[in-house]
């Protein structure tokens, strides 16, 4: 089930969630500066996100931020805490629950009423990539690869996809002269 964060969760349960496993590393944030999630109490400058099962357990956390003066979203923070599904008895499907709450969220994401532009980067080594570059047909984006953008925090720099999408609301709605433009 898809929860609001700041209603359900706090700043540092996130982070310690988050600063687990493999996640500290697809951290896109620099490594200097990552402290901690800072959840918004209002979703004027991030819309935020968990998805959690019948118990409450939180199974991921999907943020984005608004722009409302340029009609964009972007600095999108995606994460799915699969950790959690291995030690974990129960007859739901978590992974299940957590792919309808990302779907979810992302219908939310290009659906958004005053968007126009969709604009996030994700570490190249991400999985979640090839996602994202089903996006970018599904979506009519764009890719940009940047080489040795980011230093994480295990000390390395990384390669960086920087995916975007204009018109959005123009796409989703079906306005057939602006995808055909866009071919």
């Amino acid at each position: 089930m898809l929860k609001t964060a700041y209603l359900e969760t706090s700043d540092e349960v996130l982070t310690k969630l988050i600063s687990e496993g493999e996640y500290k590393y697809l951290n896109l944030s620099n490594y200097r500066t990552f402290q901690h999630i800072e959840l918004e109490d209002t979703e004027w400058r991030k819309i935020s996100k968990i998805s959690v099962d019948s118990k409450g357990n939180i199974l991921g956390y999907f943020s984005i931020g608004v722009d409302n003066s340029q009609r964009r979203l972007h600095s999108a923070y995606f994460v799915k805490f699969r950790y959690k599904f291995k030690d974990y008895s129960s007859n739901e499907d978590l992974e299940e629950i957590v792919n309808e709450d990302f779907q979810e969220f992302v219908d939310l994401i290009f659906n958004h009423p005053y968007c126009n532009r969709v604009k996030f980067m994700v570490v190249a080594k991400n999985p979640a990539n090839k996602t994202y570059m089903k996006w970018v047909n599904k979506y009519k984006g764009s890719v940009n690869k940047l080489s040795n953008y980011v230093m994480l925090e295990d000390g390395k720099y990384y390669d960086v996809n920087m995916y975007w999408f204009d018109n959005v609301d123009k796409i989703i709605k079906g306005d057939k002269n602006e995808i055909n433009n866009r071919r």
